[in-house]
């Protein structure tokens, strides 16, 4: 894996990782960013590519993307399930469920309350974060889910 910074790419970084890179996101604040390899989890620092926490899930990760504060992330492999994550200190803080089928897409909302997963069998599920539990079954799923602003509204 390489970074580079846009004012200098000659100084380039390169990561050696343990496996397949699959799935690479920047956190929201910008300071470090999460990379998965097979069933690993890595959260690093940007400036240096230092590994600050590396955890096991399990099952090989299919997607990732991080809550809008930073501190949570969320993974999804080819089960049902979705993983809530504390990217601090690696604990698994739960679990989403309420799909069919496999888990192929999941997007926070801007305020971080809420959270859409989408499964293969077209199936979207909205689910709280507070409490892990689903609210909302929608018959059709897309690519990308997106909430408003205010999380009132969803686009896929």
């Amino acid at each position: 894996m390489q970074f580079y910074d846009r004012d200098t790419p000659a100084d380039a970084h390169r990561l050696e990782g343990q496996g397949w890179l699959l799935f690479i996101q920047f956190s929201p604040d910008g300071r470090r960013f999460v990379r998965s390899e097979g069933r690993r989890v890595i959260v690093a620092d940007l400036r240096n590519g230092q590994a600050e926490r590396v955890w096991e899930t399990g099952l090989s990760i299919r997607g990732l993307t991080w809550h809008p504060v930073g501190v949570r992330l969320v993974t999804w492999s080819l089960g049902r399930l979705v993983q809530i994550w504390n990217a601090d200190t690696a604990a698994d803080t739960g679990l989403l469920s309420g799909h069919q089928s496999a888990v192929v897409g999941a997007a926070f909302g801007a305020r971080g309350r809420w959270l859409v997963t989408q499964s293969w069998d077209d199936e979207t599920v909205v689910g709280g974060v507070a409490r892990h539990q689903p609210v909302l079954w929608l018959p059709l799923a897309g690519n990308r889910p997106q909430l408003s602003p205010d999380e009132q509204r969803l686009l896929f």
